[in-house]
Order: structure tokens, then sequence, then C-alpha cells
């Protein structure tokens, strides 16, 4: 049984097709969000108010582009809105160290690079997609997708965004699991030399 009745609880809710919503101009941290939640809990006012509320500037807000593109400030501050907090996962760890159980949902970050000719040039462009479990099978709800796809071992899904110098791993976790560090196994052997 997890120790985390708030992420069992919302697991068990959820019974039909996973929520997916389709990627639309650059608001793949928005669709994250609400495919993390499983419905529209955000709209792109909301997250829009939040990089207000971040910095102060309507204009050229450093939090956001005009596309849309939300920084992980962004959704930081959405998630604890809900009482949920985002954990960067250290690429030096295993994805083995990982207590699944006690994750509520991952969130991936993909950077681009642009390549001209032989020149490579690093894009401040990225893209964000969250990977939840639903009943008993986890899914990839990225928003590039035409429809969610399942999962069929977590751990082998995860691996090569974890060694990947291009992508991050988050974990989306309760307050009391981050207080706690309950989304951690505590083993010395699931560390990466």
């Amino acid at each position: 049984m997890s120790s985390n009745p708030k992420a069992d609880e919302n697991n068990k809710k959820i019974e039909r097709s996973p929520y997916h919503e389709r990627q639309r101009q650059g608001l793949c941290a928005l669709h994250t969000l609400n495919c993390t939640f499983q419905d529209g809990a955000f709209t792109k006012k909301d997250l829009d108010n939040i990089c207000f509320e971040l910095s102060g500037k309507k204009w050229f807000n450093p939090h956001k582009n005009y596309s849309g593109f939300y920084d992980v400030n962004v959704i930081i501050s959405a998630l604890r809105k809900k009482s949920y907090s985002l954990i960067w996962f250290d690429r030096r760890k295993k994805i083995s160290s990982i207590n699944f159980s006690n994750v509520f949902s991952f969130v991936v970050n993909i950077s681009t690079n642009f390549k001209l000719c032989w020149l490579v040039l690093k894009s401040y462009w990225s893209h964000w997609f969250s990977i939840r479990q639903i009943g008993d099978n986890y899914y990839n709800l990225d928003s590039k997708l035409t429809r969610p796809q399942q999962v069929q071992n977590i751990t082998d899904f995860l691996q090569p965004y974890s060694i990947n110098p291009n992508c991050h791993i988050f974990l989306v976790v309760s307050e009391d699991v981050e207080k706690e560090k309950s989304w951690l196994i505590d083993d010395e052997s699931t560390t990466s030399d």
C-alpha cells in the first residue's frame, strides 16, 4: 500500500480513458499541468496571472514568451496552488531510486538545439510533457501525441531521458511526500558512479 493516500485516491477515481490535451501554440506547460491533474485545472489566463505574480510584468515577462511557452517557475507555482511540489530528479541517481508509489506524476522537459551547418545553437525553447499512472498503467500524456500512449515499463521509459543531457525529469509529489523525502528509496546502491 502506498504511503501517499492522496495519489491513491486520485488514481482510483480515474477509470475512464486518460484526459489528454493536444499541442497548440507554445502551451505545452499548460497541457502538462492539465494532463497531470487529468482535467482542465488551469487556463492560459491562470498561467499568465502566475507569470505576473512572479515578476510584476505583463509585457516581456521573463517567465513566458510571446507564444505562451512558460518556464519551470510557472509550473512550480501552479503545482503549489494545488498543494503539490516539483522535484528535480538528479541524473546521477538511478531511476530505480524512485519510490514510484509516492510519485503523483512525472514531468519531462526536453530542450532543443538548432543546427546551422556545423554550428549548434542552444535554444531557449523546450517542450514539457507528463507521464502519469492511471489505474494500474502509466501513460505518456505528451501533447504532441494524437492520444495518450500506455507505457509498458515506467523505468525503461524514463531511462533514456535520465541520461540525455538535453532532458530533465521532474517528479510531481504531494507536499507531505516532499517534506518526508519519501519519493526516494534510501539505498546507496541506487546512485550512479
